[in-house]
């Protein structure tokens, strides 16, 4: 089965059918007139061969039709972003997985044989390739109407993102490390790409590197490793035409000031236009690196979106080869003189591909040559899909993975290695969302339950809070979780955490959404009652009130997009640092998880440093003035990449090292700040939060907690009025300094929402 993450309610032989029904000509998001690539045919007439090919899959594989699914997205870009990131991404690894299963599988040597295999092998690719080519007839879609696309239009196309200015700039920036000159890689390889980015690494921790800044910066951009941004350099120069920018465009130091002019560029607003951008611009670079890295990558094999390309040039130059005996000799000259020719001109292989599908469609080649070419295609591609069905259980987070399979939180962590190294990072595995999700459709009586969260708006938190007591009650999956504790610690002698890890948790797109999902920490890996328990507490956090009414104030859909990251307890003091700019907040306790605890916030020692305070740390007894100081480091380090940061960490008493468990990035989406009449704010105790009703013409107000208020309590309420009084709560008033780390202050803050100190201050 061809899992989905986002998905709650196909079954994979559904979705497998439906993919494969989207194999055929469309002609909706263009015509033969109006096509990108068009074909000249022999009796004279003009034929689309690329985006009339595009159907509306997403919405179908959303369980919508087109014209409801863009409807519903229309105004919700954050929704939108969830639904085309998390197709993009299952796109790429099935591309990825049946590039391998291409790999390790012969195509058969008789011509007629051959080209029926791969067919079959074209089929298979164009069918899970399909949101991905509906994505680019959503972002490209120059019709009068589009009823059935989201996407905000401003003219007649949409705009260039940051990745297409990176393009530009990128092989001119780093011209030291791009060796591939047009049309000749010259002697690159992945070691020697390897080794000219360790050199980088070793002088940026004592020079500052420049180039290293920008590599982290770009592969941060487009969820790469900086290895494959280099490849990506090299591929841009490489390939004779014009993709992207030269090395000879610029002078270094020019391009680098331009790119750091365009990294720099602050985020606008999160509408659909931004999203569209953003996505086309992403898909578009991700065409100049590899899906899987090999030696096999430098002479032009194994690249994104291989699955598709590299089978039709392959098949393509089969029927070149082999034209009279596939098609006879009257086509088979009308072949090989008048319409090979066209496909040769065009550089869109994919569109090639399509084009002998139509010919296989219009009957064009011969009686015996088509039959056995449509029943090797019925018998072999359901077939290469249902490989698929073994999707990872367990994650590392070495893996080729998506923050759609792993969530935030785990891609925080993936940034966190690149930085500052696998022996500062705290070991992690991730359970993914398709196998949560494989296991939540198992639970019995669920699967209608969470057709209807979707629906149902006005009995929304009743049929989440039902979901969540039935997770609760379930049998969890032993066999998964004994796997997952032994891969986390091999000995089983450490307590655990396990920790949510949602798709709309800490992503940039949407923002950070610490405390909204649960953690339990402290679990004992020997215990399989316990770690049963841990799990489903993490997964059914989902469904809580809490974070119902936060997706719904923030935009966003409630299919399960809950990963579950596992790490070990190191007992020892530890903390968070938030830095922006100059600022840095540090907090300690005496364990991170104290943090969070709001009943003993004047627990935590706390300073704050501006731009011009020396970083002195004499006054924490719990962590040395050697280990705070890296701390600070790797903070400065994480925002001259990621902007403003807050890292949470721990002190091990046993290797006496300072450990990262988690790598926020704070900048938050510009549409989420909303400016409020500060002023004129009235007073409100949080415990009377149920009866505000506010009209358009009332002030905003401020919520006052007292010291005995259980502030827990009020979050699934709080984020209800948000939705309910048009975001007018301006700010709240807290009795103790919180960090600003703290959940409850982050998520705060994410919603626009000034935090105030209204009591003692304790030093």
């Amino acid at each position: 089965m061809l899992h989905h993450e986002m998905s709650t309610i196909h079954e994979g032989n559904e979705t497998n059918k439906m993919l494969l029904q989207s194999v055929v000509r469309q002609d909706l998001f263009a015509d033969n007139a109006s096509d990108e690539f068009k074909i000249t045919r022999e009796d004279g007439h003009h034929q689309g061969i690329f985006k009339v090919w595009a159907a509306p899959i997403i919405a179908h594989l959303d369980n919508m039709n087109p014209v409801s699914w863009a409807g519903e997205l229309r105004d919700k870009p954050l929704s939108l972003f969830e639904s085309l990131e998390s197709w993009r991404a299952t796109t790429a690894r099935a591309d990825r997985d049946l590039q391998n299963i291409f790999d390790n599988e012969q195509v058969p040597l008789p011509p007629l044989f051959a080209v029926a295999e791969l067919f079959a092998r074209l089929t298979a690719a164009f069918a899970v390739s399909a949101p991905f080519y509906h994505i680019e007839a959503l972002v490209a879609d120059n019709r009068a109407q589009k009823p059935d696309n989201p996407i905000e239009f401003s003219g007649d196309t949409i705009v260039a993102g940051k990745l297409d200015a990176v393009a530009m700039l990128l092989p001119a920036a780093i011209k030291n490390l791009v060796i591939a000159k047009p049309g000749d890689w010259g002697d690159l390889s992945w070691e020697k790409i390897g080794f000219s980015t360790k050199l980088l690494e070793s002088n940026y921790k004592s020079n500052d590197s420049t180039i290293k800044l920008i590599l982290q910066r770009v592969a941060c951009l487009a969820s790469l490793d900086i290895e494959t941004v280099v490849f990506a350099a090299n591929a841009i120069e490489f390939i004779p035409h014009r993709v992207g920018g030269k090395t000879s465009d610029h002078t270094q130091e020019a391009a680098i000031k331009l790119l750091n002019l365009v990294l720099d560029e602050p985020a606008s607003d999160v509408t659909t236009t931004r999203i569209a951008k953003d996505m086309n611009a992403l898909i578009r670079f991700l065409n100049w690196t590899p899906s899987v890295k090999s030696s096999a990558n430098f002479s032009g094999k194994n690249w994104m979106y291989d699955s598709v390309c590299a089978t039709a040039g392959e098949l393509l130059e089969l029927a070149r080869n082999n034209a009279e005996l596939l098609f006879g000799p009257e086509f088979g000259d009308v072949f090989k003189n008048r319409l090979i020719p066209q496909l040769d001109g065009i550089d869109a292989m994919s569109a090639k591909g399509r084009f002998m599908l139509q010919l296989l469609h219009e009957g064009k080649f011969t009686t015996d040559s088509t039959q056995h070419i449509t029943t090797t295609i019925e018998r072999r591609t359901p077939a290469l899909l249902t490989c698929l069905d073994e999707s990872q259980k367990i994650v590392n987070f070495d893996d080729f993975s998506f923050v759609s399979q792993v969530g935030g939180k785990a891609i925080g962590l993936k940034n966190a290695i690149e930085l500052f190294g696998e022996e500062s990072v705290v070991s992690s595995k991730i359970i993914p969302v398709n196998t949560v999700n494989e296991w939540l459709l198992g639970v019995s009586g669920l699967r209608p339950l969470l057709k209807r969260l979707e629906l149902d708006t006005e009995n929304r938190a009743d049929i989440a809070e039902q979901i969540r007591q039935q997770i609760l009650l379930a049998e969890p999956p032993l066999n998964l979780l004994e796997s997952f504790t032994l891969a986390i610690d091999s000995e089983a002698t450490s307590k655990l955490a396990f920790r949510s890890s949602s798709f709309d948790e800490d992503v940039d797109v949407i923002g950070p959404a610490p405390g909204i999902y649960d953690s339990v920490v402290g679990i004992d890996p020997n215990a399989n009652q316990a770690v049963g328990e841990a799990f489903k507490t993490v997964v059914a956090s989902f469904f809580t009130t809490k974070a119902v009414h936060f997706r719904d104030a923030k935009g966003l859909r409630h299919k399960p997009i809950m990963a579950v990251l596992g790490q070990k307890i190191i007992d020892g003091p530890g903390g968070s640092i938030f830095i922006q700019g100059r600022n840095r907040t540090v907090n300690i306790a005496e364990t991170p998880a104290a943090l969070n605890d709001l009943s003993r916030a004047h627990e935590i020692q706390r300073i704050v440093l501006g731009a011009g305070d020396e970083m002195k740390f004499e006054w924490s007894p719990k962590i040395s003035t050697d280990k705070l100081e890296q701390l600070s480091r790797f903070a400065e380090l994480a925002q001259s990449v990621h902007g403003p940061v807050d890292i949470e960490f721990v002190s091990d008493p046993i290797t006496d090292r300072l450990m990262i468990l988690q790598l926020r990035r704070l900048e938050r989406p510009a549409q989420a700040v909303v400016r409020k009449r500060l002023g004129q704010a009235a007073l409100l105790p949080i415990s009377r939060l149920g009866e505000l009703n506010l009209t358009e013409e009332d002030d905003a107000v401020t919520l006052v907690v007292d010291q005995s208020d259980d502030v827990d309590k009020f979050q699934g309420e709080l984020f209800k009025s948000i939705v309910a009084n048009k975001a007018k709560i301006a700010s709240i008033q807290v009795p103790e300094i919180l960090p600003p780390t703290c959940h409850f202050v982050n998520i705060l803050m994410t919603m626009g929402i000034i935090v105030e100190f209204s009591g003692k201050n304790h030093e």
